[in-house]
């Protein structure tokens, strides 16, 4: 007996087939195009400014219908507002000003100088120093520190030291020198120091320099002199208010000029300073130290010739012997003069003479002539 499940079968195929038959007439009709007809616009017509619809009045709302009563009417006059009054300032409280402290100087160091022995450069110079108080002999060089202070110069015949608190001494291997340089800062003429020979030129005596300007601090001090800046660079020193009697004077400097150049050297930190200084106080004979300044809004150059007391003792020297040479000219000329002074004196005397004796003898000089012209 066959199974009844073909049937199943067979009813299941002829779905299939219908249903694959359905969906094949279906795409069919999603696929075919549509046709699109163009819908043209249609224009809106404008309203006129009468024809506009105006905008509803709605006061009603907050006014006639105000159903919680927040609605408050807003009045033409608004209240001024009131500003506070500016209190005064207080009342400022003058400042006291502060007193300038005291220079207080130092006591001079318990020591005195026994030897100096000065070399060719500061590296070999020595000084030999006694303590006071232990009677101690030590020999000291540039740079060695003397109880508080510090030996900066050794100098043919004293030493300059600098103290803690910055005070310069000078010590003296003789009180003689002392009390020369005492002599010679009070002394206000520059004549012995600098000569002026044009406008621009100078001549320096090198030893009396030395003698009268001992160190570079002395010589800020004498031309007052400050560092000049330019656009926030500095650009060289300032002279400032010298005294009267100060050797800028005689250098040809003025209140209110800037040295730019020295040497070739700018001026414009501390140490450049004192390599200027130590060029001038090691010049050697003829020299030139040449000096650029602002002065004005001009530059002028100076220069300065260094002579040393050999060479201006030689000079001294042979004007006096050329002095003497003409003096003694003088003196044969003068001579020779007076002795034809007394020939003609002794002369004017022998006419005299003769002429008196024509007086008393003959009437005067006219009649002896006229006798001897008969």
């Amino acid at each position: 007996m066959k199974s009844p499940l073909w049937i199943v079968n067979s009813i299941l195929v002829i779905l299939l087939i219908a249903i694959i038959t359905f969906i094949g007439f279906s795409l069919k009709k999603i696929v075919e195009p549509i046709n699109v007809t163009q819908i043209t616009p249609t224009k809106i017509k404008e309203l006129t400014k009468e024809e506009k619809p105006k905008p509803k009045d709605i006061k009603y709302i907050y006014q006639g219908n105000d159903l919680f009563g927040t609605y408050k009417a807003i009045t033409d006059n608004p209240q001024p507002v009131k500003v506070p009054e500016v209190p005064n300032p207080p009342t400022p409280k003058p400042l006291a000003t502060p007193e300038e402290p005291q220079v207080q100087f130092l006591e001079p160091l318990p020591i005195k100088i026994s030897g100096i022995i000065s070399g060719s450069s500061e590296s070999k110079s020595q000084v030999t120093v006694v303590n006071n108080k232990t009677k101690e002999t030590k020999s000291y060089k540039v740079g060695d520190k003397l109880f508080d202070a510090y030996i900066i110069r050794i100098f043919p015949r004293k030493i300059l030291a600098l103290r803690s608190n910055g005070q310069q001494d000078s010590i003296y291997m003789y009180q003689e020198d002392a009390e020369q340089e005492i002599k010679e800062l009070q002394d206000s003429s520059w004549t012995d120091v600098v000569h002026q020979i044009s406008p621009e030129t100078f001549e320096i005596n090198k030893d009396n320099f030395i003698k009268r300007v001992s160190s570079l601090a002395q010589l800020i001090d004498m031309l007052d002199t400050t560092t000049a800046f330019e656009k926030g660079n500095s650009i060289g020193c300032r002279i400032g208010n010298m005294d009267k009697k100060s050797i800028g004077y005689s250098l040809g400097l003025l209140p209110g000029d800037v040295i730019t150049l020295i040497s070739d050297i700018e001026p414009t930190t501390t140490e450049n300073r004192i390599k200027i200084y130590n060029i001038i106080s090691q010049a050697k004979q003829d020299d030139i130290i040449k000096i650029e300044i602002q002065r004005n809004k001009a530059k002028i150059t100076l220069e300065y010739h260094i002579k040393t007391n050999t060479e201006i003792n030689k000079e001294n020297k042979e004007q006096t012997k050329i002095a003497l040479n003409n003096k003694e000219t003088r003196l044969i000329d003068t001579i020779k003069t007076a002795k034809r002074k007394n020939n003609l004196s002794s002369s004017i005397k022998e006419i005299k003479k003769r002429d008196k004796y024509a007086m008393t003898k003959y009437g005067g000089r006219e009649s002896i002539l006229k006798n001897l012209s008969h």
